[in-house]
């Protein structure tokens, strides 16, 4: 007999149960320990120098500067800390040796240039910080990069169709709109693509999912102020909160799983929303423990339930500016195994 069949005919059921419990917390906390020491060991953390984490931190700060760039009412001078940030990593980018024809670089300096090409096309000084902020090397580097790989573009009307698209379609042309015309988002619209979105992949079919529709402009108010991201725009006329509920999993080993489906269901609502016209833009829920604590009181959002993300949502409006945010080449991140 095997010990797991001598142990359930062999113990009351009460103690079997907690036997059982007590297995499934242990293995919780071994997994854990072992996701925590990866990513501590390999994420972009302070003082993880290497090629790919000083690239992820060129790739965040230069999104903060096309962010910047892509304001209706722009703010010269804008910047000082993703500015410096650059700089830093940038030096230490050059003083590593690493090759300057890494995606991430590119896209540094192409975001560094389009910052000074909008102030000479506005005919406004950089700021003493900027010039401050890079040696001789990297101005040169600044200088010769490529414009497409940052920068900004913007919304036309032919990307404001409301006829119905392909799946192409969405994907080709959904970009991240912070901006939207002054006017309500119908709320038929938005339960008809979170009705599409249910469509999407779910494990198991668990649909952990939650959906939180936010048309009250001072609850909105409240909590993007709490998220901490939506800087220097209007409030949007309607704010998600996608959520997913952890008691839809089983044991240890689906710890990450309200993430995974969260995700794919938030990308299959950003597709829905695009599908029906309507503009979006998710924002993280990367929460501390106060925005936590925050949130959850605001939103009366239980313990059993994760974070996915938010998502602003307005009518999209025609010619306002959004960052490009340039995409890396497919075969950069495919492995073929034959």
């Amino acid at each position: 007999m095997k010990i797991k069949a001598f142990v359930r005919d062999h113990i009351p059921g009460r103690m079997y149960e907690k036997l059982r419990r007590l297995k499934s917390l242990l293995l919780l906390f071994v997994l854990f320990m072992k996701q925590d020491r990866r990513f501590s060991k390999n994420a972009a953390l302070p003082g993880n120098m290497g090629q790919k984490q000083l690239e992820t931190q060129l790739i965040f700060f230069s999104h903060q500067i096309e962010k910047g760039l892509s304001h209706s009412n722009f703010r010269p001078g804008f910047g000082s800390r993703p500015i410096y940030a650059l700089g830093v990593c940038l030096k230490n980018w050059n003083s590593h040796g690493y090759s300057k024809d890494i995606f991430g670089f590119k896209v540094a300096t192409s975001a560094l240039k389009a910052y000074i090409d909008k102030h000479d096309e506005i005919g406004c000084v950089l700021p003493d910080f900027f010039n401050g902020a890079f040696d001789r090397e990297i101005m040169k580097d600044i200088d010769a990069s490529d414009p497409s790989f940052s920068g900004t573009s913007v919304i036309s009307g032919s990307e404001n169709s409301s006829s119905m698209k392909t799946y192409s379609q969405i994907l080709n042309s959904r970009v991240s709109i912070r901006e939207f015309e002054d006017c309500p988002v119908s709320e038929s619209t938005i339960e008809s693509a979170i009705s599409l979105a249910m469509r999407a992949p779910t494990v198991c079919n668990r649909q952990p999912q939650a959906v939180r529709v936010i048309f009250n402009k001072l609850i909105i108010k409240q909590a993007l102020t709490i998220q901490g991201g939506w800087r220097g725009y209007e409030f949007p006329p309607a704010l998600l909160l996608v959520t997913a509920h952890n008691s839809s999993f089983n044991n240890a080993i689906e710890r990450n799983e309200p993430y995974v489906d969260g995700g794919i269901f938030s990308m299959a609502l950003l597709g829905a929303l695009e599908s029906y016209d309507l503009g979006a833009c998710p924002l993280n829920t990367m929460f501390d423990i106060h925005q936590d604590g925050s949130t959850r009181r605001l939103l009366n959002i239980s313990e059993e339930e994760e974070f996915i993300m938010y998502i602003a949502v307005g009518k999209k409006k025609v010619g306002v500016s959004h960052p490009r945010s340039f995409r890396k080449a497919a075969e950069t991140v495919t492995t073929v195994i034959r």
